[in-house]
């Protein structure tokens, strides 16, 4: 991962959670936000063990809507 913002739009879990972390949020957010399904992970493999990936854009967009909507509840 480079720094903050990866070079790539595909991240594996702990690059993700570790963008969330750093922009405030706790890592298990990202369980969560699979489990009501607004962000899915897709393997990259077939094997039981495969890495799951992530969307970095699909990750930003979400938050840029969880924002959105912050600011006009107030």
């Amino acid at each position: 991962m480079q720094g903050v913002n990866p070079g790539t739009d595909k991240v594996n879990q702990s690059e993700a959670q570790r963008f969330l972390f750093y922009r405030g949020f706790r890592p298990a957010i990202l369980a969560r936000w699979v489990r009501e399904g607004l962000i899915k992970g897709r393997k990259n493999g077939k094997g039981k063990n495969a890495r799951v990936y992530y969307s970095l854009s699909e990750i930003k967009n979400l938050l840029l809507t969880i924002k959105s909507n912050e600011l006009w509840k107030n």
